[in-house]
């Protein structure tokens, strides 16, 4: 299992290395009303992708495990899913006078949507080398793309930012449906209601969870833009947190690879999974701090002088992923039991209190009430998880 989660690990922090410099050229190049709005549609990414999945990955997940679905059946839902609904958004598209770039944030999503899927087939079968791949060229990609515009273009905007993106994203789409097509996914068509009835009796709860998750990621950016379109704040701030926030990802990325390996391997084992955390709790949170502590010395050393006030948000945003990787693994226990509707109901109460308290820390704080928010709210989460264990 150690391999696994070195390999895995490894990809992801390549992966979080190339959209992290990307961002850092952002940073330096771009003004900041634009790198701003750069942060703005970059968030919506997830979103659309979550759309196009509906808590389906994880529930083949867990199906697979059981034997009661094979993984044609699943690419063939998936294909025919994501075709439908990019007929439905293309209209929508059309028939409404929507600004150009969310039509690229929508084949953003798209192309991550679909990434996700092949990486979850992957993780079924355990084959990680496979998972890495996947996982490191998508940015690898976006990365080869943006350089290619800046040199030809001799300069960096919004606008290189977000082609770069949209160009990558279609050779995904187009190599993701083409394989699929090749793997024969479209036989199990005509079964296409049954096996979507199948995966969402699974999904229902994971739905609600990774919307939940999905939102609370986000929510705070969204509120910090919406205040700064009436006006309390300029996108300097929006600026600042997303800065921190991009830099503090790093994390994630590392507790999301050690949580990949252990769901497949914990949930057809006898693997206590609260005892493994509890016994390895001082090791995690001093790696945790050192991190964190490396974060803002960058932030002081590297980042434009006009950026120094994101190094708060940055710190209280490391100590909230830290709490929420503590939080995810307790609740493989949850998944274990079969108990997935307390992460549900947990999620919706953190969704629930997001919206009550981050709007007002937002306004009086700004982007550090936002950081404050973020960590409230995971702080809420694990010790709800806690009770639902014991």
């Amino acid at each position: 299992m150690f391999k696994n989660i070195t390999l895995v690990l490894v990809s992801k922090l390549g992966s979080a290395g190339l959209f992290f410099f990307i961002n850092y050229l952002c940073i330096w190049f771009l003004s900041k009303n634009d790198y701003a709005d750069f942060a703005y549609f970059i968030s919506l990414v997830p979103i659309i992708a979550f759309l196009f999945n509906l808590g389906t990955n994880k529930s083949y997940l867990i199906l697979q495990k059981r034997g009661e679905i094979a993984e044609i059946e699943f690419l063939s839902f998936k294909l025919l899913s994501c075709f439908i609904l990019s007929i439905i958004f293309i209209f929508i598209f059309y028939l409404c006078d929507i600004q150009i770039y969310y039509l690229y944030v929508f084949i953003f999503g798209l192309s991550l949507a679909l990434m996700e899927t092949h990486m979850v087939v992957f993780q079924t079968k355990k084959a990680f080398n496979c998972y890495a791949i996947i996982n490191f060229s998508r940015n690898l990609i976006w990365l080869s793309t943006f350089l290619l515009l800046w040199h030809y273009s001799d300069t960096i905007e919004l606008v290189t930012a977000l082609n770069s993106l949209l160009i990558s994203s279609v050779v995904i789409v187009v190599f993701s449906f083409l394989s699929m097509l090749f793997n024969g996914s479209y036989k199990y068509f005509q079964d296409y209601i049954t096996i979507t009835l199948k995966l969402m009796v699974v999904a229902k709860n994971f739905l609600w969870v990774e919307l939940s998750q999905n939102l609370m990621m986000r929510l705070e950016l969204w509120i910090l833009s919406f205040y700064i379109s009436l006006g309390f704040f300029s996108p300097s701030n929006l600026a600042n947190f997303n800065a921190a926030f991009s830099i503090a990802f790093v994390l994630p990325l590392i507790t999301n690879s050690i949580y990949n390996v252990l769901l497949p391997n914990v949930l057809t084992s006898d693997i206590q999974i609260v005892e493994i955390l509890w016994s390895k709790k001082y090791l995690l949170i001093i790696v945790s701090s050192v991190l964190a502590l490396i974060g803002v010395v960058f932030i002081n050393v590297f980042l434009p002088e006009s950026y120094i006030d994101a190094q708060v948000p940055f710190f209280i945003i490391c100590i909230a992923v830290s709490l929420s990787f503590f939080t995810n693994i307790l609740q493989i226990q949850l998944i274990k039991n079969k108990e997935e509707s307390e992460i549900k109901n947990i999620s919706l109460v953190q969704l629930f209190t997001a919206f009550i308290f981050g709007a007002p820390l937002i306004y009086f704080f700004g982007e550090i009430g936002a950081a404050l928010s973020i960590f409230s709210i995971r702080m809420l989460g694990l010790l709800l998880t806690i009770k639902a264990i014991k």
